[in-house]
């Protein structure tokens, strides 16, 4: 890259070629988060590595692609686990059966719930190819909090708690991920650390055992610590052009409006960031100015 006068002149690749064009991404303004404050990042399940496919299916069900949306192990476990605490305490559910849940039915804990949620999962099984169904698993998740908003699906997730791209995760990384779903509060990396190292060497472990890494590689994650590098959400100006663009993005959505909050959609505008922030710098300063002068009035 060639800079002349505080401009960029010429771009080149690493072997001298020029470039005619590079496409940068713009700055992120603001996120339309909707009434549930739900941020995500739709993530297609072939950018999502197989590391963090297996970490989740070990953790969450590793029978996923050999039953039929019900796990009947799983079940006749978790009612033996209800009767011996005389409570509602496990739900057996797959993948397929909390993708019902999440995007069907409300998390009430009841058997009406649970026969329903089993239902729908058979019916989804029989709709969807199981990686479709684990690709809106994986999308849907919820990976606890970010602020005042939730952070929902894996692509979302690795970039608040590690500042990468979903792809960009190592083993222990992915493994993780897989070990915060079961309990975000619980396994929160970082405000349990402890308690999500076990969860996640457990999911190591577990890998291990169903053979998706190898024993020598499950040890070395192991030792290895609970490292996190949460982004940074500096502030950012253009507030009420945010919502301007949300009132305007809303109304132009019609009907399809809950999608606008949950379907990760992108919206390009055209508001610069630097203008932004000297026209508002500029407005505070004026203001001052007035200010003064209304108190050194006679």
């Amino acid at each position: 890259m060639e800079v002349r006068e505080g401009r960029v002149g010429s771009l080149s690749t690493t072997a001298g070629a020029p470039l005619e064009e590079v496409l940068l991404e713009p700055e992120e303004v603001g996120r339309i988060l909707g009434p549930g404050r739900e941020s995500r990042r739709m993530a297609p399940l072939s950018s999502i590595p197989k590391r963090l496919q297996d970490a989740v299916l070990a953790a969450e069900d590793a029978r996923f692609y050999s039953h039929i949306g019900i796990d009947f192990p799983g079940v006749v476990r978790a009612a033996v686990a209800n009767v011996r605490r005389l409570r509602f305490a496990q739900g057996g559910s797959t993948i397929t059966q909390q993708v019902a849940k999440n995007f069907f039915l409300t998390p009430e804990k009841s058997l009406w719930r649970k026969l329903r949620e089993a239902e729908l999962a058979l019916v989804l099984e029989i709709r969807f190819s199981k990686k479709q169904i684990l690709e809106a698993y994986l999308n849907k998740i919820y990976f606890g909090q970010e602020g005042t908003r939730g952070i929902y699906g894996v692509e979302e997730a690795a970039r608040a708690y590690f500042s990468k791209t979903v792809g960009e995760l190592s083993l222990e990384e992915a493994a993780l991920l897989a070990a915060i779903i079961r309990s975000p509060n619980r396994y929160s990396p970082l405000r349990q650390p402890l308690a999500s190292r076990e969860r996640r060497n457990w999911v190591l472990s577990r890998m291990a055992q169903l053979g998706m890494i190898d024993p020598r590689e499950a040890e070395r994650a192991v030792r290895s610590p609970v490292r996190t590098n949460p982004r940074s959400l500096p502030a950012r100006g253009g507030e009420y052009f945010a919502d301007y663009v949300q009132r305007v993005a809303e109304d132009g959505i019609g009907e399809e409006k809950p999608y606008l909050y949950r379907a990760g959609y992108r919206i390009y505008t055209s508001l610069d960031p630097f203008h932004q922030a000297a026209a508002e710098a500029a407005v505070a300063q004026g203001l001052a100015e007035i200010e003064r002068s209304g108190r050194n009035a006679p």
